[in-house]
């Protein structure tokens, strides 16, 4: 500790008050000395702070980074299961109107799977009463996440039409 910090610190500890003039420190005898002494312990931290902050806002970055590449891909996954559930729930409706009036169920199995993403299932069951199509497609999760695969369904169900054969 340098002579002029460490006088200073001791004056300040007696409860004198050290002011920098010409002259260098001088002590005056009144008992406001520690702010003295907490100028230059805050000058003293800030100057040992610097040194060891230096860096961590890259710490920091390479943390938090990971963390929302990974909350991104979320995200990004949400959005194709929401839109390959609206093209299930579609391809479901139209695949039971088209039963409905009297389309072959291999008609309607056909075109619901151009209509699907690779992999889908349709199932189409006709009687005298009604139409049941059920779609489901797996949807896999992007390949760096490490997530289990989604299976999207939809149903729909429709009154047959009168004089439609139930096969």
């Amino acid at each position: 500790m340098p002579a002029r910090v460490r006088w200073a610190w001791l004056s300040a500890r007696a409860g004198l008050v050290a002011r920098t003039g010409p002259g260098g420190l001088t002590a005056h005898a009144k008992c406001a000395g520690l702010t003295v002494r907490a100028g230059l312990v805050a000058r003293a931290r800030q100057a040992g702070r610097a040194g060891r902050d230096q860096g961590m806002a890259t710490v920091e970055i390479a943390v938090a980074l990971p963390a929302l590449v990974l909350i991104t891909v979320v995200a990004l996954w949400g959005v194709t299961l929401a839109s390959v559930q609206l093209t299930c729930t579609d391809v479901a409706r139209t695949g039971a109107r088209a039963a409905a009036r009297g389309e072959s169920l291999t008609a309607v199995r056909e075109m619901a799977a151009k209509a699907l993403p690779p992999g889908a299932t349709v199932k189409v069951h006709r009687d005298a009463a009604a139409v049941r199509v059920e779609v489901s497609v797996p949807v896999r999760a992007p390949a760096p996440s490490g997530l289990p695969p989604l299976t999207v369904t939809a149903h729909a169900t429709t009154a047959t039409e009168p004089g439609v054969d139930s096969k």
